[in-house]
């Protein structure tokens, strides 16, 4: 197992405790800003929502040079923007990168605290989007990142970031001090698999002991803490049984799996929108 974690290691960066019990903010319709433009998207990301292109400059891009998605138009983004009708104004997605990191850097997209990754989600003349999408950890998970402590309550300085709840909350407060007119969501983490023995792929484990479920978790707590809607993707309909179905890796998805992020992203925007 220790090799198969190295193996899933080694792609992504190409590229149980108990539950806990959040409340869900209650859903209030948005209004569209205007009645003659569609709203715009931003999305913080990693390899999972990256295509070659449609990124920007100097970010890194899994897709479509490896994995099954070859077409810009099978990604689970670019699908809930063509049903939604909604305009995308920046994918700022990194293949790779994790929420921790430096969170002063102001050139590295391997950092998803970063001032760079989180100025770099305006529109054009910096506008700001209405809806930002933030689907990240897979990385902090698969390299074994320490969940830590913070709940969503806590401030965290500017610096070097360690614990991915400390990262998380930085990212979320950041982003509402940038782009005080979107609504953020926050999406938990798909199940994440590692080559099996019996079946193609069991539970991923990383050397804290942990699966994508904790990080899901810690993602909820802490926005529900601030206040923004969580989008569930630990139960998008990905389970270990069927992974081989919709995964390649254990992590990357196929055209089928991304319908199925597709559908639970757009399920949950469409109860406000």
């Amino acid at each position: 197992m220790l090799l198969c974690a190295v193996m899933l290691m080694t792609a992504l960066m190409g590229c149980g405790s108990n539950k806990v019990e959040i409340q869900e903010p209650e859903v209030e319709r948005l209004e569209e800003q205007t009645e003659d433009r569609n709203l715009t998207v931003s999305i913080l990301g990693d390899s999972i929502s990256t295509f070659d292109e449609w990124i920007p400059e100097g970010y890194q891009a899994f897709f479509p040079m490896n994995g099954e998605v070859t077409d810009v138009n099978q990604t689970w983004w670019k699908m809930v923007l063509d049903e939604l009708e909604m305009e995308l104004y920046v994918n700022g997605s990194s293949s790779g990168s994790t929420c921790v990191g430096d969170s002063a850097s102001a050139d590295n997209p391997k950092y998803g605290c970063s001032d760079y990754r989180i100025k770099a989600l305006a529109g054009t003349d910096g506008a700001s989007p209405d809806v930002i999408i933030v689907y990240m950890g897979t990385n902090d998970l698969v390299t074994s990142i320490p969940i830590g402590e913070n709940d969503g309550t806590r401030a965290v300085e500017e610096g070097m970031i360690e614990s991915f709840s400390d990262a998380y909350s930085l990212i979320l407060d950041k982003l509402a001090a940038n782009y005080p007119g979107a609504q953020i969501f926050c999406c938990t983490l798909a199940p994440v698999g590692d080559w099996g023995t019996e079946q193609p792929f069991v539970t991923f484990v990383n050397g804290q002991g942990l699966s994508a479920v904790e990080y899901s978790d810690s993602i909820k707590t802490i926005a529900g803490a601030k206040g923004y809607p969580v989008i569930d993707l630990q139960n998008c309909g990905i389970t270990i049984d069927n992974m081989q179905q919709y995964v390649t890796d254990g992590v990357h998805l196929k055209p089928e799996g991304m319908v199925l992020i597709k559908d639970a992203i757009k399920k949950t925007l469409e109860e406000y929108y």
